[in-house]
């Protein structure tokens, strides 16, 4: 399995994850729990994946900046991005915070535009 095979399994998953909180009975706890806990293990494996990606192609971003970038791209709002990569809605705005800084830009939709300039991001 190449590279991009794994990072497709990998977003995958998480997209799996994601469905199955949707369908999950809300007063069943454990398996919340449990979803919750994969979707953690899956976000920190694609960080990881990401990491090695993100020095081959120079990226000035994190990974996790690179995860909001991709989430703000596809026009979700701050709270929608925390809950899905599980992270406060303040930490989400200290990602954003950092990338405007390191793509040089004062909005999300410049971000967006410097982000598929320097092919960081694609829609």
């Amino acid at each position: 399995m190449d590279e991009k095979e794994l990072e497709l399994e990998i977003k995958k998953l998480r997209d799996q994850c994601d469905a199955y909180l949707v369908v999950l009975p809300p007063d069943n706890r454990e398996a919340l729990a449990v979803v919750d806990q994969l979707k953690g293990q899956l976000n920190r494996l694609l960080d990881k994946f990401e990491v090695i990606q993100n020095q081959d192609n120079k990226n000035p971003l994190s990974p996790r900046e690179h995860q909001v970038l991709s989430l703000i791209s596809k026009g979700h709002p701050n709270k929608e991005i925390a809950f899905q990569l599980s992270i406060s809605p303040k930490t989400v705005q200290f990602h954003i915070k950092s990338l405007f800084t390191k793509l040089e830009v004062g909005s999300r939709t410049e971000a967006v535009t410097a982000g598929l300039k320097l092919g960081i991001i694609s829609l």
